[in-house]
C-alpha cells in the first residue's frame, strides 16, 4: 500500500531543505561583518556615545524562503487531516485542514461545527491531546499564525539584526587612577536594532573605551509572544513538531 502521508513527510522534507538554506544565508551576512562602531560627542547634551551603525540590511530573500517554509509546515498538517478522513471514507464538514484556532473555546467549536467528534472520535481526542490552540500548543499556533500573517498581509516580517551585546566598557574617572569598570548584560540581550544604535552614553568627563563582541541574527517581529523569537531555531521547532504529528498520526490511523 502506498504511504498516504507521503506528502505531508515530503512537505517537512522540503521544509528542512529551506531551513538550511536560510541558515546559509544568514550565515553569510553575519560573516560580512555588516556594521561599524562610531564614537561621537553630544555637544547638546554633553555625553559621549558609542554607537553601532548598521551598514547592511539582511538578505530579503530570507523573507521569501520563511514564508514558502511556513507553508510547507502548516499544509502539511493540513495534508495528515485531510489522508486521515480519506482513509476512513468520512468527509468533514466545511473543509478537511488541520484546526489550530486562536482559543481553547473556538477549538471546541470547530470540533463540533464540523462533526470531527461525532465521524472520527478518535481523530478529535488525538486533536485534543495536541492542543493546537493559543494557550496550549503553543507552537502549533505561532505557525498557524505567521504562515496566515505571510500569506493574507505581507511577507513575514523579520528583524533586520539582532544583537547579543558582550563588552567591557570603562569609564576613565580623573579621581580614580584604575577607572571604573563594569560589563554589559549578555544573557538573553537581544534586541532590535536600527540603522544607527547608541550602545553606551558618558557625561563630559569621563572617557568612554570599550572592547565590543557582537554576536549577530534575525528574528520575527509581531510574533504573539514577549520572547525574541530567533528565526532558525523557530522554524526547526516548527518543523520537529510537525514531524512528530505525523509519526503520531502514522501510528494511530495508518498503521494497519
Amino acid at each position: 500500500m502506498s504511504d498516504r502521508l507521503e506528502g505531508a513527510k515530503l512537505k517537512v522534507e522540503r521544509a528542512n531543505k529551506q531551513i538550511r538554506e536560510i541558515a546559509d544565508l544568514v550565515g553569510a551576512f553575519v560573516a560580512s561583518n555588516p556594521y561599524e562602531f562610531i564614537s561621537e560627542d553630544d555637544a547638546v547634551n554633553r555625553v559621549h556615545l558609542l554607537k553601532m551603525r548598521v551598514l547592511n540590511k539582511y538578505p530579503a530573500m530570507v523573507n521569501v524562503i520563511i514564508g514558502e517554509c511556513l507553508f510547507n509546515l502548516r499544509s502539511a498538517l493540513d495534508q495528515i487531516m485531510y489522508a486521515t478522513t480519506v482513509r476512513n471514507d468520512v468527509e468533514i464538514i466545511k473543509h478537511n485542514g488541520f484546526p489550530i484556532e486562536r482559543t481553547v473555546k473556538k477549538f471546541e467549536r470547530v470540533i463540533l461545527e464540523r462533526q470531527i467528534e461525532k465521524r472520527l472520535p478518535a481523530v478529535a481526542a488525538t486533536l485534543r491531546e495536541l492542543q493546537p490552540y493559543e494557550g496550549g500548543n503553543g507552537l502549533l499556533w505561532r505557525l498557524h499564525w505567521l504562515n496566515a500573517l505571510d500569506k493574507h498581509r505581507r511577507i513575514v516580517p523579520v528583524g533586520s539584526i539582532h544583537t547579543g551585546m558582550k563588552f567591557e566598557a570603562a569609564l576613565q574617572v580623573p579621581a580614580f587612577a584604575d577607572g571604573l569598570k563594569f560589563s554589559y548584560p549578555t544573557a538573553d540581550s537581544f534586541k532590535v536594532l536600527g540603522e544607527e544604535n547608541i550602545l553606551l552614553k558618558a557625561d563630559y568627563g569621563f572617557e568612554l573605551k570599550c572592547d565590543v563582541e557582537m554576536t549577530l541574527n534575525v528574528a520575527f517581529r509581531d510574533v504573539e509572544s514577549e520572547r525574541i523569537e530567533l528565526v532558525l531555531p523557530t522554524l526547526q521547532q516548527f518543523s520537529d513538531t510537525s514531524a512528530s504529528i505525523i509519526k503520531i498520526f502514522e501510528r494511530r490511523f495508518f498503521s494497519n
